[in-house]
This record gives structure tokens, C-alpha cells and sequence, in this order.
């Protein structure tokens, strides 16, 4: 099980640091980070914590008290679109269509074909679970949360 979190911090230098110090100090560990400008002065980092049994708000109140942090929130699917990308290669030989429901082809080189696969964390886990022994190579991407309505917390 994780705990996705959506930070808006601040643009400078070191705030990555405090925040994933912060996480670190309070004994968790990040499985999936992003992070990116918003072209405001601000940048978002979308966190996968694997969750110990963490209370959210602890750790939310800790992290509201990173003056670089301006605001967080938990995302869940009530609250937040939550998607994660996937891409990988097959060989054709072994590529089905019936096994790869949603994947996008981007790109075919000789025998191989290269796939993208926007989907929940948890649906990328299951197409990974029962298929990664078929991908020549795959790379994960970093978890991505929009709100579907309102604001976060601070």
C-alpha cells in the first residue's frame, strides 16, 4: 500500500532536499518521485511514500512547516486524477493485443515495438506483474496528481 502525496513548494535551490529530509527523518521511504516547474515561481513534487502505517496528518502538518512548502495534499481518487507512465519493448513475435488493453504503440524498429501506458499506479503494477518477462526493456515514470476540484492544504 502507499500514500501518494502533491506538494507546491517553492522554486529554489535545496527545497527537494528539505522535503525528501523530512520524509526521510520520519523513517518512510519514497518508492516514486516527480518533480517539475509550473512556470509561476512554484514547482510541484508528486511523492509514492510506502505506507508503515503513517498518519497522513502528522506527516502533512511536518511538511507545512517547511517554509518552502505552499501547499500539500493527499491524493486519493476522490480528490485527484493520479496517472503513472509506463513505457516498454516487446518483440512483435510476442505482442498480443488482448494482453496490453490501453497501450499506446509509439514506435516500431525492426522486430521490436515500443509501447507507452498511461494508467493508475496500481493498473501499471498489474500489466507489469503479468508481463515483464515478455519486455525487452521498460522504464517506469514518476506518479503524476491534478485535483479534480478545490485546493490542498497548508
Amino acid at each position: 500500500m502507499s500514500i501518494h502525496l502533491r506538494l507546491i513548494v517553492e522554486d529554489r535551490h535545496g527545497v527537494l532536499d528539505r522535503v525528501t529530509g523530512l520524509i526521510r527523518r520520519n523513517g518512510l521511504n519514497i518508492s516514486d518521485i516527480s518533480a517539475g516547474e509550473r512556470g509561476d515561481g512554484t514547482s510541484h513534487i508528486n511523492l509514492r511514500i510506502k505506507d508503515k502505517g503513517t498518519d497522513i496528518h502528522i506527516l502533512g502538518k511536518a511538511l507545512a512547516q517547511l517554509e518552502c512548502v505552499l501547499s500539500w495534499e493527499f491524493c486519493d481518487d476522490k480528490t485527484n486524477l493520479v496517472r503513472e507512465m509506463l513505457l516498454f519493448s516487446i518483440h512483435n513475435k510476442d505482442y498480443k493485443e488482448e494482453r496490453f488493453p490501453g497501450v499506446q504503440l509509439i514506435e516500431q524498429c525492426g522486430d521490436i515495438m515500443f509501447f507507452a501506458y498511461i494508467a493508475p499506479p496500481s493498473d501499471i503494477d498489474i500489466l507489469l506483474s503479468a508481463n515483464k518477462e515478455l519486455f525487452c526493456d521498460y522504464s517506469r515514470g514518476g506518479s503524476q496528481g491534478v485535483k479534480k476540484e478545490g485546493g490542498g492544504n497548508k
